[in-house]
Order: structure tokens, then sequence, then C-alpha cells
């Protein structure tokens, strides 16, 4: 995936990318898991109503626990998601497995 601009500050960088999206009966739900090297790992997967959000990087953590409250967006909640949804969306992809 290439960024172009973060914020309107240009970056032009390219990130590894996984990218589903799920269509269910309950719902469609979009995954995004970056690899960003170093192993570090940014991940998110969005519903309707949530997104769920992971980081190798404890500092982002901290960003998205102490923002999540200031979310105002009706019936739309931010949570943190666990290495280990992590670890299961990634093995639907045994040609990214390190092992």
């Amino acid at each position: 995936m290439s960024i172009a601009s973060i914020n309107g500050t240009p970056v032009n960088k390219g990130v590894n990318a996984t990218m589903l999206l799920e269509h269910k009966r309950s719902g469609d739900n979009m995954y995004i898991h970056f690899d960003l090297g170093n192993n570090e790992v940014l991940y998110m997967q969005l519903t309707k109503t949530t997104v769920s959000l992971y980081s190798t990087d404890d500092e982002l953590n901290q960003i998205f626990v102490k923002t999540a409250s200031k979310l105002k967006a009706e019936n739309f909640y931010m949570r943190m998601a666990t290495e280990k949804q992590v670890e299961r969306f990634m093995r639907r992809f045994p040609e990214f497995d390190d092992d």
C-alpha cells in the first residue's frame, strides 16, 4: 500500500498490508494488517459499529486508549484488539506465515 500523505504532510512511502473484506449475514467486516517492518504491526478490524485496534507500539496503544472515550460518533465504538486476534487473522493467509 502506498501512503501519499498524512494530514496534508507528504509521506510517499510504501507499507506492506494485508486486507480482507468479509460479507456475513450479521454484517460486513474489513480487516487491515499493516506490516511496518522491524516486527512492528498495526491491525484494524472495522464493522458497522466498532473498530478494533492493535499495535506492537506501546505508545500508540496508549493513544488509542486515551482517545477511545473521545470518539463522538453515535453508536460507534473503539476498542483494543488482542495479539491473539491478529494471529488468528494472519493464519487465514498461510503464504504470510513466518514459520
